[in-house]
């Protein structure tokens, strides 16, 4: 790095999801939860990606995966111990070589 560039502010990257402002914006509460996680999506190629379910609420979830090309906005086909259906991808967080992300449920499966 030369003297022209600015050295990161890494805890920018320790914010919680919504601008880190500490301001909880959930409209449900979450209750932890464990299993494997299935997702589908094509961004822009079909991709399958196994994780593993960290929390759950009744609109949403919350996911540990290995996927760094899963991005914000996507919408993926899921699977998990506590349901099925279609969500899309709200936020994430990569740290090394391992994600997390924040799901939106769009639709449940019957």
């Amino acid at each position: 790095m030369n003297s022209s560039q600015e050295t990161p502010n890494l805890n920018t990257f320790n914010r919680p999801p919504g601008g880190g402002s500490g301001t909880e914006r959930r409209s449900n509460n979450r209750r932890s939860a464990t299993g494997g996680v299935w997702l589908e999506f094509a961004n822009p190629l079909p991709r399958q990606v196994l994780g593993e379910l960290m929390d759950v609420s009744l609109n949403g979830f919350r996911a540990s995966h290995r996927c760094p090309s899963l991005g914000t906005g996507d919408e993926v086909n899921f699977r998990h111990p506590q349901g099925s259906g279609t969500a899309r991808v709200v936020w994430n967080r990569i740290v090394a070589d391992c994600s997390e992300s924040g799901f939106l449920i769009l639709r449940r499966d019957s």
